[in-house]
């Protein structure tokens, strides 16, 4: 059974936490950042380590027994960070013209330093008359990583989901939990241009 070692940095103190069959990831999380940013507690379990930084909390996962594998689930060992398998309006996303379910599996490489994002991006033909969007093909979807967050491009139908992020590279979000459906609509200017609007399926 995996455990949760609290150490009081102020108090020669330890809490041991069992996280298998009493608590799940999602109520574990809040409690334990709680007791970070409060105490200043550091703590680790397998599948999962946080510490304080700089004033900040920041987290770190890796593939474990206390982890849930979902769609679009990204994993970082040593530089190289894996992204489970899921599907955008029914494509399989790809790295470097590989899908993310080949075998074996397409990566990306972080630095571990700064802000480093980790998004989907998607392509569309988009087709419209007079000014006004009609309809939407979906052409392509990318994932890649960058430092800045991207920017649609409503013109040229470019569109990015964010799907992770991590600091210095320690995860600090996971954003997208399944696959994902995507839908087009003009942006009502009349200049050819159409948002994209994501949900889970």
């Amino acid at each position: 059974m995996s455990e949760v070692v609290q150490t009081n940095k102020n108090a020669d103190k330890s809490v041991k936490i069992p996280t298998r069959g009493i608590v799940g990831w999602k109520k574990l999380y809040p409690i334990l950042r709680v007791i970070l940013t409060k105490l200043g507690i550091q703590f680790s379990l397998e599948g999962f380590s946080a510490k304080e930084i700089n004033g900040g909390v920041h987290f770190k996962t890796t593939p474990g027994d206390g982890d849930i594998i979902h769609p679009f689930l990204t994993t970082l060992s040593g530089t190289t960070l894996g992204i489970e398998p899921g599907t955008f309006n029914s494509m399989v996303p790809t790295i470097g013209g590989v899908p993310l379910n080949n075998v074996p599996a397409p990566t990306l490489t972080l630095t571990g330093a700064g802000l480093e994002i980790i998004s989907l991006k998607s392509t569309a033909t988009l087709t419209d008359a007079h000014g006004y969007v009609h309809s939407a093909t979906l052409v392509s979807v990318v994932a890649g990583r960058t430092t800045t967050y991207p920017v649609d491009n409503l013109a040229t139908g470019e569109y990015y989901v964010t799907v992770s992020t991590y600091m210095d590279g320690a995860k600090t979000m996971q954003a997208i939990e399944t696959s994902l459906s995507a839908h087009w609509c003009d942006d009502g200017t009349a200049s050819s241009k159409a948002t994209q609007t994501t949900e889970r399926t």
